[in-house]
């Protein structure tokens, strides 16, 4: 993972398919969103006891998932997954998980992706739940673009996996969130997973819930905004749970939604 981090190739990919959606008016897709979209889906598929390699390759897969933007944004996915080949190829990966990292790659995208493995499964949660103030590049834009002012509005974005294990985590995710309302800050961008105990159904073995949970600043943008313009991610995100097995859940300022 190191080593992909580290690449020249993929850090100059990133920064420039960063700076090509930045001048046609995007938020941030370059190296903090595929940070955070690369820790949030390894740290999913560990939470659902996923081998340890797979859970690297979803780290990979969801790093590089953006860089077909170089190309153009349209169809940026399939792109990305062209280029994608080209760099674990001549590091030396195999074709065999090259193949399983591509594949996640060019099935992100909401218009046309596909849960169709569990490493894409968990690329697509991972990236569409990195909704952020941080990733807001003009605050003076909030007022004119939508999607502006529904990422400027969330100060607090996590994806948590709800399953049978500890208790005691949940209490205290929901006490990180209580708290950075309270003190009026935001909390990291970067927030990812912890493992709390769900409900199980009477004569049914539990069953994991992957969780976004987000706060959002109701005097910037209502709730409602973020169903307007993202109702098709979260379709794609119950797909991407029940595909690893589970049941999707959204929780905003800690009211159940979906």
């Amino acid at each position: 993972m190191a080593d992909v981090r580290q690449n020249p190739e993929v850090r100059h990919y990133l920064d420039r398919a960063d700076g090509v959606l930045g001048s046609i008016g995007y938020t941030e897709h370059g190296r903090r969103h595929a940070g955070v979209a690369a820790k949030r889906a390894k740290s999913l598929l560990e939470a659902l006891d996923r081998p340890a390699r797979q859970c690297e390759l979803a780290w990979i897969a969801a790093y590089l998932h953006d860089i077909g933007n170089i190309v153009n944004r349209d169809h940026h996915a399939q792109s990305g997954a062209v280029l994608a080949h080209g760099i674990l190829r001549e590091a030396g990966m195999s074709i065999e998980e090259t193949i399983e990292i591509v594949t996640a790659i060019g099935h992100h995208h909401e218009t046309d992706g596909a849960p169709v493995s569990d490493i894409a499964a968990a690329v697509i949660l991972a990236d569409k739940s990195d909704v952020h103030r941080s990733r807001v590049r003009d605050k003076e834009m909030i007022q004119l673009d939508i999607h502006d002012r529904v990422n400027y509005a969330v100060t607090h974005s996590s994806l948590r996996v709800v399953g049978p294990h500890a208790a005691k985590e949940m209490e205290g995710e929901r006490e990180a969130v209580r708290g950075a309302a309270n003190n009026g800050g935001d909390s990291s961008p970067g927030d990812v997973a912890e493992i709390t105990i769900s409900d199980v159904d009477e004569g049914k073995p539990p069953k994991p819930v992957v969780t976004l949970a987000l706060k959002i600043d109701t005097s910037l943008s209502p709730v409602m905004e973020y169903f307007e313009i993202f109702l098709p991610r979260m379709i794609l995100s119950n797909r991407a749970a029940d595909r690893l097995g589970a049941s999707y859940k959204l929780v905003i300022n800690e009211t159940p939604l979906l």
